[in-house]
C-alpha cells in the first residue's frame, strides 16, 4: 500500500520533515524537536494529525486526511520523523510503516534512553541536548 501511493516521478521537496500521529504529554512529547526547529531556518516540519498549538514559522500543520492521501503526502517529504515512547521498551508498529517508505528516518527517543532496547545496537547514536 505504501509504495502504491507514491506519485510517479515524485521528487521529495528538499529540506522537509514530516511527522504523522498524535502527541501525548509524558509519553510521546515533541518539545525537544520543536526546540531544535526553532534554532534553525533550513528545514520545515509538516505535522499530520497533530497540533503543536504554537505558531512556528517553519512548522506547517495539516488537517486530518484519509490514509492513502497521508501516505502520498509523506512521500513528498525528504525525511520522516518518529518519536518513540518515553517510557518502557515498547516501540510502536508505526516504525515499520515508516521504514517501508525507504526514506531517512529521524528517530527521537525520550530521556529514558538507558532502558531502550536500542542500547544493544553498536551503530545507534544518541543525540543529546549538547548537540542541539
Amino acid at each position: 500500500l505504501i509504495q502504491s501511493t507514491r506519485p510517479a516521478g515524485l521528487v521529495p521537496t528538499p529540506h522537509t520533515l514530516a511527522y504523522a500521529g498524535r502527541f501525548y504529554k509524558g509519553l510521546r512529547w515533541p518539545a525537544a524537536l520543536f526546540e531544535a526547529m526553532a534554532k534553525q531556518a533550513t528545514y520545515t516540519l509538516h505535522l499530520y494529525g497533530s497540533s503543536w498549538g504554537k505558531a512556528e514559522t517553519n512548522v506547517v500543520e495539516h488537517a486530518k486526511m484519509p490514509q492513502k492521501q497521508l501516505f502520498a503526502e509523506l512521500h513528498g517529504n525528504e525525511l520522516l520523523v518518529f518519536i518513540d515512547n518515553d517510557k518502557g521498551i515498547q516501540t510502536s508498529g508505526k516504525i515499520y510503516e515508516l521504514l517501508a517508505f525507504g526514506k531517512p528516518l529521524l528517530f527521537i527517543k525520550g530521556l529514558r534512553y538507558e532502558n531502550s532496547f536500542f542500547t544493544c545496537y553498536p551503530k545507534f547514536w544518541r543525540c543529546t541536548e549538547e548537540f542541539a
